[in-house]
């Protein structure tokens, strides 16, 4: 069954972003001055899970004064606009674990940012969300980013848009995550998203999945040595010593199985 759910998947995100391609989006403008960086993400961007600083406050260091990085993650979170936090068996709401309705979507919105950096999909891989809230009620991880993206590049400063394809994770799966979609799907999902939209693409997977669970506490959640290879991985495609990555084609899924710190807005969620 699972293995037509992701066929089926497929499928309709190939229809999507095709359909997609259709749209044309602004180009990157920065501003004169201190050139600012918001991070939107999940508990991974937040920090915290593994008694480490977020990756933000070390990506703030390694860009120096000239950059202000803002920290807008909230743990927990999806960007299915009806993600949701636990099994609806048990009373559990859509859209109680949305990132955009969450404080971080409006101060997001807020910051005028220059470069804005997204990694939400790791909640997302959760069965209640990837193959529930898609499945049941219509709502679509890819369509959801796309807005997301759109919305960001409507705003006055006219942001330069990264998609992060997000760090692996390591069985025993935590959380109720499928190690199938983030450590198989999203690789090729978020590169072709990024084709479609004209964004860039910074692979903290690849980055990652070569150092081991052991720079992770739980299997999911980087330890301060895996923050400080998310932020070098960031820092370097934005200060360029990195080459973009912009596929061109869309390719098949694959099958089943003493500083300065960031800004952050809000209190930390467990």
């Amino acid at each position: 069954r699972q293995n037509c759910i992701m066929v089926m998947l497929s499928y309709l995100y190939g229809t999507i972003l095709n359909a997609l391609a259709l749209f044309s989006f602004d180009k990157y403008a920065g501003n004169s001055g201190e050139i600012r960086v918001t991070c939107i993400g999940d508990s991974i961007t937040e920090g915290g899970a593994c008694g480490a600083p977020s990756y933000t406050n070390n990506l703030q260091e390694i860009l120096g004064d000239g950059y202000a990085v803002t920290n807008c993650g909230v743990s927990g979170m999806t960007m299915l606009k009806k993600g949701l936090c636990g099994d609806p068996a048990y009373g559990n709401q859509a859209g109680a674990c949305s990132w955009w309705n969450t404080w971080a979507y409006s101060a997001a919105m807020e910051s005028e940012p220059d470069i804005v950096t997204i990694m939400l999909g790791t909640n997302d891989a959760k069965y209640y969300n990837w193959e529930g809230a898609q499945q049941n009620w219509g709502d679509y991880y890819t369509l959801d980013y796309v807005d997301l993206i759109h919305r960001l590049r409507a705003l006055k400063s006219h942001p330069k848009i990264y998609i992060l394809v997000p760090p692996p994770i390591y069985a025993p799966y935590p959380y109720d995550m499928n190690g199938t979609i983030v450590n198989q799907i999203y690789p090729v999902l978020e590169r072709d998203l990024a084709s479609v939209v004209g964004a860039e693409i910074i692979d903290i997977y690849s980055a990652m999945v070569d150092t081991g669970v052991d720079n992770t506490c739980d299997g999911c959640h980087p330890t301060e040595t895996g923050a400080n290879i998310i932020a070098q991985t960031i820092a370097d495609a934005i200060l360029g010593k990195t080459r973009g990555d912009k596929p061109s084609s869309t390719r098949a899924f694959p099958g089943p199985n003493k500083h300065r710190t960031s800004t952050v807005y809000g209190q930390k969620a467990p």
